[in-house]
C-alpha cells in the first residue's frame, strides 16, 4: 500500500491499512485492532474506517496507538484527521499547510513543488485568468500591462509571480520568438492535491461575481438563478445534465476564432433546506 503521507484523506488509508494486513506475518483484524486500541467492540472500527464514524481527539489517540506509528507519522495522522473533519475553509487550509510541512519535510525538493504549486494556482484567482489571457493574446514580459489587462486588476509582481508558476506547473512556455504560449488548451484538477485549492478558488470567484453585478452593465455579464425543490434523484440527474452542458460550451469555446476577453463561468446547485420533512419530523417528536 501507499505510504501514509501520500494519503489526504484518512478514511481511505485505513481502508486500505486493513486491506494489507488481511493476511501474512501482520495480519490484523477488526476485533484484534478493537482490543489493541482500547475499542469495545469491532463495530465501531468499521464504522471509522468506511467513513460512517468520524474520530473524536481520543479516538484519534487510540488509532495511533493500534496502527503503531512512528513520530512523523503520529503527527501527519492527527492533522489529517483535522483536515477531513474541518468544518470551515480557513482551518482546513491551515491543516493542509501542516500536512505538506510534514509529508515534505527531509523528502526531495520536486515532491514538494509539485504538490504546493499544484495548490498554489488554484488558491488566487488570477493564475486561471492570465492562462486564459495568454492563450487569446501575445505575451512576453509586459507585466504591467499584463496585471492591468485583468479585472479586477492586480500588482504586475503578482502577474510575474502567475507567470513564472505557470512556467514551472508545465501550463505556458516561451516559444521561439520569446512570446508564451499554452501547452494544453484545457486542464483538470486532480482529486485532492488541488481539491483545497479550487474551493478557495470558488469562494473568491463568487466574491468575484458579486463586485462584477455591481459594477459592470448587464450587456458584460450574465447572471440567473432558480429556487427548485428536488429529490435526491433528480438533483443527480440534474448534475449529470450540468456536466454535459459544461462540456457543450467547452465546443462553443474551441470553435470561437475570435476570443480577445476572459469571462469565469461557475455553475453552483446547493440546498437551501434539510432533507426530509423536518418540521413535521419535530413535531412528531
Amino acid at each position: 500500500m501507499k505510504k501514509l503521507f501520500e494519503y489526504a484523506n484518512y478514511h481511505e488509508f485505513l481502508s486500505d491499512w486493513f486491506k494489507a494486513h488481511k493476511t501474512g506475518e501482520n495480519h490484523c483484524s477488526y476485533q484484534t485492532f478493537a482490543e489493541r486500541a482500547g475499542f469495545q467492540d469491532k463495530s465501531s472500527i468499521h464504522a471509522v474506517v468506511t467513513g460512517r464514524r468520524d474520530l473524536s481527539k481520543n479516538g484519534v489517540y487510540k488509532f495511533i496507538k493500534a496502527l503503531q506509528l512512528n513520530k512523523k507519522e503520529t503527527k501527519y495522522f492527527r492533522n489529517l484527521v483535522g483536515f477531513n473533519q474541518a468544518g470551515d475553509l480557513a482551518t482546513r487550509k491551515s491543516y493542509f499547510e501542516r500536512m505538506n510541512s510534514i509529508r515534505t519535510a527531509g523528502a526531495g525538493v520536486q515532491a514538494r513543488i509539485m504538490r504546493q504549486d499544484q495548490y498554489d494556482y488554484y488558491a488566487q484567482w488570477w493564475n486561471s485568468a492570465i492562462r486564459s489571457y495568454i492563450g487569446m493574446h501575445p505575451f512576453k514580459n509586459d507585466f504591467k500591462l499584463l496585471a492591468r489587462s485583468l479585472y479586477p486588476a492586480i500588482k504586475p509582481m503578482q502577474a510575474k509571480r502567475s507567470v513564472r508558476l505557470l512556467e514551472k506547473l508545465g501550463l505556458i512556455k516561451k516559444g521561439k520568438t520569446g512570446t508564451y504560449v499554452l501547452t494544453e488548451k484545457h486542464i483538470s484538477t486532480g482529486k485532492e492535491v488541488a481539491g483545497l485549492g479550487v474551493l478557495d478558488f470558488h469562494d473568491t470567484c463568487t466574491k468575484l461575481a458579486c463586485a462584477a453585478m455591481a459594477h459592470l452593465p448587464r450587456s458584460e455579464r450574465h447572471v440567473s438563478g432558480m429556487t427548485l425543490g428536488v429529490s435526491r434523484k433528480c438533483y443527480e440527474k440534474i448534475s449529470e445534465e450540468i456536466m454535459k452542458f459544461q462540456q457543450k460550451i467547452r465546443g462553443i469555446v474551441d470553435a470561437d476564432k475570435g476570443s480577445d476577453r476572459v469571462y469565469q463561468m461557475n455553475v453552483y446547485m446547493v440546498p437551501f433546506s434539510k432533507p426530509g420533512n423536518w418540521s413535521k419530523r419535530k413535531t412528531q417528536e
